[in-house]
């Protein structure tokens, strides 16, 4: 999955809507939407990918202990096994963001 796809996944679950590619002069193309808490302007989606900011918002979506299980489970099995302790405290936007996706079935395999 590309990092657009996968940050529009990842907004689509913490509630965002209407998300589409938008175009400014100033930044390029990008992703823009209405965030949960503001269902009137029209704004830039956080880069879960790149942001581990966004991820830690993301993150609280999963709020039942099955989800957070999983969620560390798939953050874990991305290391090898000696050293997935390490690779949760060092791990990526870009993991985390994969993990998140791949807990709440949204993930897609490169084919």
């Amino acid at each position: 999955m590309n990092p657009s796809e996968i940050n529009k996944r990842i907004a689509i679950a913490c509630g965002w809507t209407v998300i589409k590619e938008s175009c400014s002069d100033r930044i390029g193309r990008f992703l823009a939407g209405y965030s949960p808490t503001d269902k009137e302007n029209w704004v830039q989606i956080p880069n879960y990918h790149g942001d581990l900011n966004a991820m830690h918002e993301a993150e609280s979506m999963l709020s039942d202990v099955i989800s957070i299980k999983s969620y560390c489970h798939h953050l874990t099995s991305q290391a090898h096994p000696e050293y997935a302790t390490e690779h949760l405290v060092r791990c990526s936007a870009a993991d985390k963001a994969e993990a998140f996706l791949r807990t709440i079935g949204q993930w897609e395999d490169d084919k």
